[in-house]
């Protein structure tokens, strides 16, 4: 005990910060999670690569991200979403919109990000990086994204969306 007290007087006395520890909390969730945006939206199917367009038309799917942070502190702050998502078209992107709402029902945060590169048949993975920052994760997330229709018998998916907050 006395050894703490004088680190503490000592960097107290020097003007030395003490360094802060911060908790970085993740939220990993398939692209499963998402739904057809309505029944004219209903052509996607799931599998191991998430939620992917089966149809020879744009579908749009909405993504619900619950974030279970009951009895968490309003200090709890997002820092970014990652999107990984496979456009095997090339003419059209996969565009993902991320909103946030507070318990009243307002919009809080929205951005909009299209696929980074051109896309088309056999086309690797890629990943739309959101920047909430500064937002609560006690606000209501939820991904709304449109899927290019399928080509060439390749499918344009959302495979994975990952969460971080930090406290």
């Amino acid at each position: 005990m006395n050894r703490i007290v004088a680190i503490l007087m000592g960097a107290a006395l020097t003007g030395a910060p003490l360094a802060a520890h911060a908790t970085i909390r993740v939220f990993r969730y398939s692209g499963t999670v998402c739904q057809a945006a309505s029944l004219a939206d209903g052509n996607v199917s799931y599998g191991q690569f998430g939620v992917q367009n089966n149809d020879p038309t744009t579908r749009r799917v909405i993504c619900p991200l619950p974030t279970n942070n009951a009895g968490a502190a309003n200090e709890v702050m997002t820092n970014m979403l990652a999107v990984t998502i496979y456009d095997r078209s090339t003419n059209s992107d996969v565009v993902c919109s991320l909103q946030a709402t507070d318990s009243a029902g307002n919009i809080i945060f929205n951005q909009t990000l299209s696929s980074p590169s051109p896309g088309g048949p056999g086309s690797g993975l890629q990943q739309l990086l959101f920047n909430p920052s500064g937002h609560s994760i006690q606000d209501f997330w939820l991904l709304n994204c449109t899927l290019p229709a399928v080509q060439s018998g390749a499918f344009s998916h959302i495979a994975a969306i990952t969460l971080t907050s930090q406290f």
